[in-house]
Order: C-alpha cells, then sequence, then structure tokens
C-alpha cells in the first residue's frame, strides 16, 4: 500500500497522544505548532476523569516547595525527574493556568488550589485551550495496537466503542509520532 492510499484510507497525524489524563493533556498541548495535526486517545467516555475529583473535587494543582526540596520526596528515582522540572516546574504551572484566566490561592503546607475550589474549572481551562488549538479529541478510543511502518511513522489501532449498535468500531491511524 503506498502511503498517498494509506493516508487517504486513514488519518495521519504529526502526534498521537494516547491518554486524556493530565499528563496527555498538557503533552498535546506541550506538542502544538501551528500546521500540525494532533490527537488525543481516551479509551473512557469522559477525559480526565481523575483530575475531576483530584483534591476532593478542589483540585491541588502543585505544590510551592522549591526544586530540591520538591525532588527529595522521589529519592534516587528524583534524577528521571530533574530534567523536565528544569523545563517546567510548579512556577510555570501557574502561570500557564493564569494564563488561561484561572486564579490561585496558596494553601497550608504549600498546596496551591485554584480559588473557585473546583477541578472542573482547571478541566474547563484545559479543554477550552485544546479546542482553541485545534487539537483532535477522540473518546471511547482503546488502542489495541501500535506498529512501526517502514518509512517511520507509526500505525495506531484504535477501538471505538462510541457506536450506538454497541459493537465497536476498528479504525486506523498514522502518526509521526506516538506519546504514551
Amino acid at each position: 500500500m503506498t502511503r498517498e492510499s494509506r493516508t487517504e484510507k486513514n488519518q495521519l497525524f504529526d502526534a498521537i497522544i494516547i491518554g486524556a489524563g493530565p499528563a496527555g493533556l498538557m503533552a498535546a498541548i506541550a506538542s502544538h505548532q501551528p500546521g500540525r495535526k494532533i490527537c488525543i486517545l481516551e479509551k473512557m467516555p469522559l477525559p480526565a476523569l481523575k483530575l475531576k475529583i483530584s483534591g476532593k473535587g478542589r483540585c491541588n494543582i502543585t505544590n510551592a516547595a522549591e526544586r530540591r526540596d520538591f525532588l527529595s520526596h522521589f529519592g534516587p528515582n528524583s534524577r528521571f525527574l530533574k530534567p523536565a522540572f528544569a523545563n517546567f516546574f510548579n512556577t510555570d504551572l501557574i502561570s500557564f493556568f493564569e494564563s488561561l484566566g484561572i486564579r490561585f490561592k496558596l494553601e497550608r503546607g504549600g498546596r496551591w488550589f485554584p480559588q473557585s475550589d473546583d477541578a472542573h474549572e482547571i478541566v474547563r481551562a484545559l479543554f477550552g485551550h485544546i479546542r482553541n488549538l485545534g487539537i483532535t479529541l477522540q473518546t471511547h478510543s482503546a488502542v489495541a495496537d501500535i506498529l512501526p511502518l517502514p518509512d517511520g511513522e507509526l500505525q495506531v489501532t484504535v477501538s471505538d466503542s462510541s457506536r450506538k449498535t454497541g459493537v465497536p468500531e476498528t479504525k486506523i491511524l498514522i502518526g509521526k509520532r506516538v506519546v504514551l
């Protein structure tokens, strides 16, 4: 099958993100560049379910600790986190959400919460931003397989259970990159 016929039949994305939890949503946002086609796949009927109930529904978004203190809680595994936290840490996360219109308050123990005490506000801000960026979000989409293709792209087989017939539909997506 040629690349042309493969991409006519199947959807081609620059990046396919598997999972619409906080990490997947932020990965999709971080992957965005004008002209890039990005897709988030979520097996559940609604994305970010755990985020909506985090912090007893208030969403303790991050901690105010300094990087060194924060990393000390991870023991020897903290080495793995250092590069990521050097590029994007707690103050960056607060600034990102403030740019989306959310205001925060700092509570005892150095915990940051939205002023509204409503985790749904965080979720709505993320989805609004994803929608504004033109990122595709597909729910009811369980990944069944990921196969490398000869040209370096990846074939992602998805079982879409959103059909009213109750019979899942199998779809093939092609991605230049896949983030798990």
